[in-house]
């Protein structure tokens, strides 16, 4: 084994306009992506013997303005995306058989100011959004999908673009664009909440996006 990539026949598929973002839903079946321009999620499934993706049928959703962040819940029944200038979540129903998104009721909750990415801490309990100079933390209902703020509702960094976790669930980490740092927290399981850790930054290269942790 090498890990070198070689294209696909064919080597791609058509998405909206403007696609921001792109997420494989836990089981390895369905593929969803945001379209910043439609205002959509393209949604696909995914052939595991050829790699091949084919857009379901119907092949899109309605999001809210400007999709950015898209994010599945590790149970695999909720599907979730930040809206970067109306400043929401959506929240959707996954049909595990069809990999079919659904509108909860209601199907958005308010979010921080330019909402950009949006993810789930492994054991599926809370969701955290990165926007404007803030992270916002929600308390996720398994039987309605619905999602709650935590209380605080937020917690203070600069500029954040990417947030992972590290795979323990323990830490989450979040890259900030501006001043060139990644932040650094520790999460109560049981709160939900997000302390800094101290230090609480580390520099990294000029304007940093995104971030993920390797794990051997």
């Amino acid at each position: 084994d090498t890990g070198q990539l070689t294209a696909l026949s064919p080597a791609t598929i058509a998405t909206g306009r403007g696609p921001e973002k792109i997420v494989v839903d836990p089981s390895g079946y369905y593929v969803y992506v945001t379209n910043w321009s439609d205002k959509t999620i393209s949604m696909y499934r995914l052939n595991k013997d050829t790699g091949q993706l084919t857009a379901l049928s119907p092949a899109t959703i309605a999001t809210g303005d400007t999709p950015a962040g898209i994010t599945i819940d590790p149970s695999r029944y909720y599907a979730y995306v930040s809206n970067f200038f109306n400043n929401t979540i959506s929240m959707y129903r996954l049909n595990r058989d069809t990999g079919q998104l659904t509108a909860l009721s209601p199907a958005t909750i308010r979010t921080g100011f330019l909402a950009r990415d949006i993810i789930f801490d492994p054991s599926g309990h809370y969701a955290y959004v990165v926007s404007d100079g803030e992270i916002s933390m929600y308390r996720l209902n398994s039987s309605t999908g619905q999602l709650t703020a935590l209380n605080p509702a937020t917690i203070e960094t600069r500029s954040p673009r990417g947030i992972t976790f590290d795979p323990s669930g323990n830490f989450v980490y979040v890259t900030n664009l501006i001043n060139n740092t990644v932040s650094m927290y520790r999460l109560n399981s049981s709160t939900g909440q997000l302390t800094a850790l101290s230090p609480s930054t580390i520099v990294t290269g000029e304007q940093s996006l995104d971030i993920t942790v390797a794990w051997p």
